[in-house]
């Protein structure tokens, strides 16, 4: 009884690992039925099961929304595609810890012939803010020959999350997988990664005026900005945290002439916005007790409505998933700014990486950083100044004077996790490595 193949989608940039042997189950039922099985597991605090495009960046947790994952199995010699699927997320088993999981099956004659095959996989959201070509959104079945698969952003839109990623198969004579791995006993694996970078700034004692001028607003400057992703080149190793993690800049601009400019550094050289936080959205009566600072002392701190998620009283957050981009020589990567109400800014800080957490490695597709200060943003990586672990996480500066403002959509709090970066203080900056992220950056700022 010739067996047929299956393969697994498993879609996070989490820990995925194979079930035991004990876990695998051979169906033995009619000539030609029997398959090859294994499964992989995504372990997540969520399903990720929403309807609308992408999800808002709150924390570095584990998380993820897609609700279609489309597979394309390519000869690696012709380039032809010869197997297409379009699958429906949603129709994925949870397991314990909130992990989701899916599989595909090929046996009978439906099986692929002999030969040397490629399985690209993407992972989207419903009512995507990115135009992929090839148009893996399509009902129609994709045909002809396979090139790289890239998602641009659509007019006036934002980063959001996109998972995808790729594996070897190779198919004998007799029908059978030969290329499994000694992790792959019945049947190739494919894991598909995050290709978006993301950062988020969570702050605490904000400066209420500078030299007489009162504070409006903190935003984060970047120096490059990309509205094109390719999906190539993937880091199918990185299974563990910590481990083979690769820093890689899968961005481009879709014209190849950089996008428009709307900020500016404070030497006056051009930039780009990443996020920007409008304090009176969180303080409307800004420095009401008159100390200096915005804090949880101004007694109508209000978290704003459409932030769905719990912070520390008196601090306030900001946040975009980013597409990658290279590093601009001799230039700073990023500026955090505090700007008055006419725009002008009254107090920067220079955002840094350590200096141990440089990059050198410019081999393999890796890009090298030039300093602590100039550095690459690279795919699925985080960056982040403050620490905020989960979407339900605080630690209220006074426990006995928690969020004044509570809402049933806010998650119950888990206090110890959050650290909101306090901008009266320099701090020292340290790299986190977690399942999600291949890295997440906690990022120093410069006086």
């Amino acid at each position: 009884m010739k067996k047929g193949m299956f393969f697994a989608l498993a879609a996070s940039s989490l820990l995925f690992s194979a079930c035991s042997s004990d876990d695998a189950v051979v169906s033995t039922e009619g000539q030609n039925e029997a398959v090859q099985q294994i499964v992989l597991q995504v372990a997540s605090s969520g399903d990720g099961l929403t309807t609308r495009a992408g999800r808002p960046l709150y924390s570095s947790e584990a998380l993820q929304t897609i609700q279609n994952v489309r597979v394309l199995i390519y000869n690696t010699a012709t380039k032809a595609i010869v197997k297409d699927a379009k699958l429906d997320w949603e129709t994925s088993t949870t397991y314990t810890n909130h992990g989701r999981q899916l599989t595909l099956t090929y046996k009978g004659d439906e099986r692929l012939s002999e030969g040397s095959y490629k399985v690209m996989a993407v992972g989207y959201s419903d009512n995507s803010d990115y135009t992929y070509a090839l148009d893996v959104t399509s009902d129609e079945a994709l045909t002809g020959t396979y090139s790289d698969i890239t998602a641009t952003l659509k007019s006036g839109k934002v980063a959001e999350e996109v998972f995808a990623g790729d594996a070897a198969l190779t198919i004998g004579a007799d029908k059978n997988i030969t290329n499994l791995t000694s992790g792959e006993k019945n049947g190739v694996a494919v894991t598909l990664h995050r290709q978006v970078a993301g950062s988020f700034g969570y702050f605490q004692n904000i400066p209420a005026s500078v030299n007489g001028e009162a504070a409006a607003t903190l935003r984060l400057v970047v120096r490059g900005k990309n509205d094109k992703l390719t999906f190539n080149n993937f880091n199918s190793s990185f299974t563990t945290t910590g481990s083979t993690i690769k820093y890689y800049v899968n961005g481009s601009t879709s014209t190849g002439v950089a996008l428009a400019k709307d900020a500016k550094f404070n030497n006056n050289e051009e930039g780009y916005v990443l996020y920007s936080i409008d304090l009176k959205k969180w303080f409307p009566q800004l420095d009401e007790n008159g100390d200096g600072v915005l804090n949880a002392q101004d007694t109508h701190w209000k978290r704003p409505d459409n932030v769905k998620t719990q912070v520390v009283k008196g601090s306030v957050f900001g946040s975009n998933f980013v597409i990658p981009f290279a590093l601009t020589h001799e230039k700073s990567t990023m500026e955090l700014q505090l700007l008055d109400a006419e725009g002008n800014i009254i107090k920067f800080w220079t955002v840094s990486i350590p200096s141990t957490d440089v990059n050198s490695d410019n081999t393999n597709g890796n890009v090298a950083d030039e300093s602590a200060s100039i550095f690459n943003v690279v795919r699925n990586h985080m960056y982040n100044l403050g620490v905020k672990t989960s979407n339900g996480t605080t630690t209220p500066p006074d426990p006995s004077n928690p969020d004044p403002d509570p809402n049933p959509d806010k998650p119950t709090p888990d206090p110890g996790k959050d650290e909101p970066e306090d901008l009266t203080k320099s701090q020292n900056l340290i790299l986190k490595v977690n399942d999600n992220w291949e890295a997440i950056h906690k990022m120093e700022l410069g006086d």
